[in-house]
């Protein structure tokens, strides 16, 4: 057996005795639990992140621990490495002094070289085992265990069109500025060649202009 199957069977017998050791819970814990689940403060979300808002796990531990001293609760969360490094188990035990018995929630996160990210990932899991072993969830989705991303910048606007240079742009100035037909033709036989290489559109639009301002020059239009 590989050590990733070696893993998932240890992780396998774990969920089992973790099950088998939930189905066992005397009345006792059962009571102290539903006890502490209702005495356990609401965390509200304070922190922002995307356009979301979420609650640390430095705050949740803030407002919890004293309730669980109050109650008879030990907590204790820990990371487990699996073989080789592979992946690690992040648990969350919650203990009752009286009776010893304890509820668990844990989770696998893969590990990489990237160790923010895993720091980061750890934290969430952290996070999140402890609110699914205490039964409760603030409101909202989740993203504390995400890294913000840069903001996106937008493409930087293209330049207008009296900022650009060519023919194409320089025609509808001059034929505004033109005083005489003789003026217009002559530009247009000075600048055959550049129209030449503009597009079909960008010819036909030129003659028209062009088209327009000598009947309007005909007409003694200044």
């Amino acid at each position: 057996m590989s050590k990733m199957g070696e893993f998932a069977a240890q992780l396998e017998d774990q969920q089992q005795h973790t099950q088998g050791e939930e189905m066992s819970h005397s009345k006792e814990f059962l009571k102290a639990y539903g006890e502490l689940q209702v005495g356990l403060p609401l965390i509200e979300k304070s922190t922002a992140a995307f356009k979301y808002k979420y609650a640390p796990l430095e705050n949740i531990l803030q407002i919890w621990d004293p309730v669980f001293v109050e109650h008879g609760w030990v907590l204790i969360q820990s990371t487990v490495a699996g073989p080789e490094g592979a992946a690690d188990i992040v648990s969350t035990k919650v203990y009752h002094v009286e009776t010893g018995e304890f509820i668990e929630s844990s989770l696998t996160i893969p590990v990489s070289d990237d160790y923010q990210k895993i720091g980061s990932g750890v934290t969430y899991y952290r996070r999140y085992t402890l609110l699914t072993a205490c039964g409760q969830q603030p409101v909202g989705e989740d993203f504390d265990g995400l890294k913000e991303e840069p903001k996106k910048t937008k493409p930087k606007a293209s330049k207008k069109k009296e900022e650009e240079t060519g023919v194409h742009v320089a025609y509808e100035t001059f034929a505004q500025d033109a005083n005489s037909v003789d003026a217009l033709n002559d530009f247009y036989r000075e600048n055959k060649d550049a129209i030449a290489k503009l597009t079909a559109s960008q010819q036909k639009q030129i003659i028209n202009v062009f088209a327009e301002r000598k009947i309007e020059l005909s007409k003694g239009v200044n």
